[in-house]
């Protein structure tokens, strides 16, 4: 992760945020009273669980977790409304 901080620089800020803010939200939903919130957040995290094995294998930006994270992304925000 401190490599990509040197790489991208101050975008990284914004791709780190990005991931803390889905992990948030997501863990937010998960002490909802309503079960489809719940339901959403615990798959929306789960979704974000790539970031733990990316510690130590390159795979961060690879098309799957990209699309993972977009999808936790989507339940989130299909969720708040």
């Amino acid at each position: 992760y401190i490599n990509l901080l040197h790489k991208f620089g101050m975008f990284a800020v914004l791709v780190f945020a990005s991931f803390a803010l889905t992990i948030i939200k997501g863990v937010g939903l998960l002490f909802s009273s309503r079960f489809d919130r719940k339901k959403s957040g615990a798959v929306s995290v789960t979704l974000m669980l790539y970031l733990i094995i990316s510690i130590g294998n390159p795979i961060m930006f690879s098309p799957i977790c990209v699309i993972s994270h977009m999808l936790a992304i989507m339940l989130i925000r299909r969720r708040e409304h």
